[in-house]
């Protein structure tokens, strides 16, 4: 009787082959037909289209381009003072997108400056950048004409720092009259004073 308690506790006990039956596999997704066609890529962007250069360059720019001859003062800070002479070269630069004026400083310790300027009609006013053989450079910006003269705002930058420039253009007859002005201790000090005769 014994013996038969123990094959019954036994038979109960163990687990039957469904419970120790593995859980059925993840089926795996059927493969996409390969009959299906994929859309193509979207085609690459356009490259930019160039615009043409402002009007206002070109305006300009027949006004005063030339060779000229020039005679003026340079300022220092200290009020000193010593004559400038040079040539004056204005001509459109950069595929017409620009107004390129190089001026040469007679002399063998003289300055060379390459100017260049045009107009923005986004910001509906001039840009104008100067580089000098010194090092330093000036960014201007002006609204344009005014009664008859320009007036540049910016900044130049040299060894000694940067500060606040401002520069005068007049056209009169075939000659341009300019004078620059930097912000030193706190007041306007002219810088130079130039006159340019074709």
């Amino acid at each position: 009787m014994k013996l038969r308690l123990l094959v019954l506790v036994s038979l109960v006990a163990a687990p039957s082959f469904a419970d120790r039956a593995d859980p059925p596999a993840t089926q795996a997704a059927p493969p996409a037909p390969h009959n299906v066609r994929m859309p193509p890529p979207p085609p690459p962007p356009l490259p930019p289209q160039p615009t043409p250069p402002p009007p206002e360059v070109a305006a300009m720019a027949k006004q005063v381009a030339g060779s000229y001859a020039c005679k003026g003062v340079w300022f220092a800070s200290d009020g000193s003072s010593r004559p400038l002479v040079a040539k004056l070269a204005i001509k459109t630069a950069l595929a017409g997108g620009w107004i390129e004026t190089s001026l040469v400083e007679s002399g063998p310790a003289g300055v060379a400056i390459e100017d260049f300027r045009t107009f923005d009609p986004v910001a509906q006013q001039w840009l104008r950048i100067a580089l000098e053989s010194t090092g330093a450079s000036t960014r201007w910006t002006s609204v344009g004409e005014k009664n008859g003269a320009w007036t540049w705002d910016g900044t130049t930058t040299s060894s000694h720092g940067t500060i606040q420039a401002r520069d005068h253009e007049q056209l009169v007859d075939r000659a341009i009259k300019s004078w620059g002005e930097a912000l030193l201790g706190g007041g306007w000090q002219k810088s130079y004073e130039l006159t340019c005769k074709r």
